[in-house]
């Protein structure tokens, strides 16, 4: 098994601080996050400063990435200059994973349509992706579709159908959390649709109080079906990371400090992964 820290999880710490922690807890990587605005995290506007003493420090400390995270999503914009920006984004996250052996980029699903503007919104989305996904593979690293809120990608059905349409390059990153909030009933069900394209793995809980409405928890304390999930995962031969997305970023109250909550789920997911028989 290979667990991940994801650096929402420490937002009051800068990125090398932040491996140090993730290192001496016990993880093998980061997932990292690539955006202007937040301390922890891989910045656009300095990146080609940062990134060797990043490389260094990963090195040091024996810590892979596991994946590269930006936030662009305009992919399906009715503006061309919206989409090139959003498209440059994915080509310079690839770039960054590149540099730094990372085989994953996470990819946001466009933006939720309006009612009677899917069709085109989603051609558009299909169209602006193929040709990064392409050139990708082509770098060695795979864009990995997650289900969120806002997005094209609201369903497990409406995940596999973006990957099938775009192709070669693309994959999932498989959150069961946000799934479930989504209103996806039958988690083993999408996990079935989703685990021929899976490349990647969100580890975290949250109670579900409504359709799109939850409350973050700690392993052990939500809704999700971890104990059901985890043996199918195993079963299917999945061997990449497992990132725990302990969100302190969007809920400093919430949710216990980052050492407390880091190493409560690293626990929980070896725990599991014993229980699965890994």
């Amino acid at each position: 098994m290979k667990a991940a820290a994801h650096t929402m999880a420490t937002p009051g710490l800068g990125l090398l601080e932040a491996l140090d922690l993730y290192a001496r807890l016990g993880f093998d990587g980061v997932e990292v996050l690539y955006t202007d605005g937040y301390l922890c995290a891989v910045h656009p506007s300095s990146a080609a400063e940062e990134l060797p003493r990043l490389k260094e420090r990963l090195g040091e400390l024996g810590l892979a990435v596991a994946q590269v995270t930006p936030y662009a999503q305009d992919f399906d914009a009715e503006d061309p200059a919206a989409r090139r920006a959003a498209a440059g984004e994915i080509r310079a996250c690839v770039a960054v994973a590149s540099e730094l052996g990372c085989a994953n980029v996470r990819l946001w699903a466009g933006n939720e349509p309006e009612p009677g503007e899917g069709d085109a919104r989603f051609a558009r989305l299909v169209e602006s992706l193929r040709p990064l996904a392409r050139e990708a593979a082509a770098a060695g690293v795979s864009l990995n579709v997650e289900n969120h809120s806002g997005s094209h990608a609201l369903t497990s059905t409406a995940a596999v159908r973006l990957v099938e349409a775009v192709g070669e390059g693309m994959g999932v990153t498989y959150d069961p959390a946000n799934l479930l909030m989504l209103g996806e009933g039958d988690p083993e069900g999408a996990l079935e649709r989703l685990l021929p394209h899976v490349r990647h793995v969100h580890f975290k809980d949250l109670k579900v109080v409504g359709y799109r409405k939850h409350l973050p928890a700690v392993l052990g304390e939500g809704d999700v079906p971890w104990d059901r999930l985890m043996p199918r995962l195993l079963e299917s031969g999945y061997d990449g990371f497992f990132s725990t997305e302990f969100e302190k970023r969007w809920h400093p109250d919430e949710l216990p400090d980052p050492e407390t909550g880091l190493a409560h789920e690293l626990a929980a997911l070896r725990a599991l992964w014993r229980a699965a028989g890994g």
